[in-house]
């Protein structure tokens, strides 16, 4: 199979779910350290945001959430949508429930959604 004929399958997991995970994961990192990587994100932060991302990792743990939910929607997101975007082929979108215990029930999603989009394309 060739790149530009790749099956992509992206996963959606809920806003919530994903900032939840975020403000676990990374908040136990010093802020200084949290800083840095905001800082490396600027040129496409932002200045803007960047300085308002800084100020807001001063009022942790509150501060957090709000720089992870900033740093989702005008980095990441920008980012993973542009990447997608530019990927030749066919592309499929899963719906993830990441609660508790579902996430085994979505890797088996993903994994039988691949199946498909494969057998689908076999003679």
């Amino acid at each position: 199979m060739r790149a530009d004929d790749s099956l992509v399958i992206r996963l959606n997991v809920p806003h919530e779910a994903r900032l939840e995970r975020l403000v676990r994961e990374y908040g136990v990192h010093p802020v200084e350290e949290l800083a840095g990587c905001v800082e490396a994100m600027r040129k496409r932060l932002g200045a803007e945001r960047t300085e308002y991302a800084l100020r807001l990792l001063g009022e942790t743990p509150a501060g957090l959430s709000e720089v992870a939910d900033l740093l989702l929607k005008y980095y990441y997101d920008k980012a993973y949508d542009k990447k997608a975007a530019q990927r030749p082929g066919e592309q499929r979108i899963l719906e993830c429930d990441t609660r508790e215990g579902a996430v085994d029930q979505a890797a088996e999603q993903a994994f039988e959604c691949a199946l498909q989009m494969v057998k689908g394309r076999l003679p």
